[in-house]
């Protein structure tokens, strides 16, 4: 993708560079090349994985490795053994390392998906480790993704928001609260209310970045049927960390959340639920 002089001068360095970005998003391979077999599974993610700023800022700086399609086990094993041999010096952690990706590998096939990140295991939560986001044939034949910015909020905003959690861990309350692998070994944090909490985040950044496209530009860029999807599972979770909390730890780390996300936040209704977002940047306090 060249960037003119004029569109240099014009915009500068950065600017031009994100300009660049978008003209090879909206220009390039499109799903409905990939589904009418135009173009390859590969050389679409290949391309949107430079081309959407969320993966592409990601990479550069250093949190995201790559993507995989379809990886076979070997290729897998091969890529984590790259990722995991410089995080312990004890060949059989190593190995167990690898293996326990590898079987929640397994698990994934067996249940059926769409995209993942590897290694995504807990051991490394909050230690620094690069991420792969791994996608399969269901990315591109499903009822929820259904064009370009669908998979762009899947892998951009979703997959990217575990990958940022995976490397980092997750703060909570302005620096208040802080989870890795060491915290919640430490205090109790059980797997699934942290499943719920990091599934919780993804979520809310599609549905956030919705919900603010509309108000400012009364437009909706994804689908209605990965709205849809991303809301009921924003409410599944939210459900979830309210009911299942038990800990000090995990109750602490599920209010400061809530507190976190108080513009969409689920209400009762009819014995269901509703989601309601609150555009006011203002918190109205009762």
């Amino acid at each position: 993708m060249e960037i003119s002089r004029r569109e240099f001068l014009k915009y500068g360095g950065a600017a031009a560079l994100a300009l660049a970005l978008d003209k090879e998003y909206f220009m390039g391979l499109t799903l409905d090349d990939v589904k009418s077999g135009k173009a390859s599974p590969e050389s679409y993610l290949s391309q949107k994985f430079k081309a959407f700023p969320e993966l592409a800022g990601a990479r550069g700086s250093g949190i995201l490795k790559g993507f995989m399609y379809e990886p076979s086990g070997d290729e897998l094993r091969s890529k984590m053994h790259e990722l995991l041999e410089y995080r312990t010096s004890n060949e059989e952690t190593l190995k167990r390392l690898i293996e326990i990706t590898m079987e929640d590998y397994d698990l994934l096939e067996s249940k059926g998906w769409i995209a993942s990140i590897f290694p995504g295991i807990v051991h490394v939560f909050g230690k620094e480790v690069p991420h792969y986001i791994a996608c399969n044939e269901k990315l591109f034949d499903n009822r929820v993704i259904n064009k370009d910015e669908d998979v762009r909020a899947l892998l951009g905003k979703h997959m990217i928001r575990h990958v940022e959690d995976f490397y980092d861990g997750i703060t909570l309350g302005l620096g208040d609260l802080y989870l890795s692998i060491d915290e919640i070994k430490a205090e109790n944090f059980g797997l699934e209310n942290l499943i719920s909490l990091m599934e919780l985040r993804a979520s809310h950044d599609i549905l956030e970045d919705v919900f603010k496209g509309y108000f400012e530009k009364k437009s909706v860029s994804i689908s209605e049927d990965l709205f849809l999807s991303e809301a009921d599972n924003y409410i599944k979770y939210w459900k979830s960390l309210e009911e299942k909390a038990r800990t000090d730890l995990e109750k602490r780390a599920r209010d400061l959340q809530f507190g976190e996300f108080w513009r969409l936040e689920p209400k009762r209704v009819n014995g269901g639920f509703s989601l309601n977002y609150n555009p006011d940047m203002r918190r109205k306090f009762k």
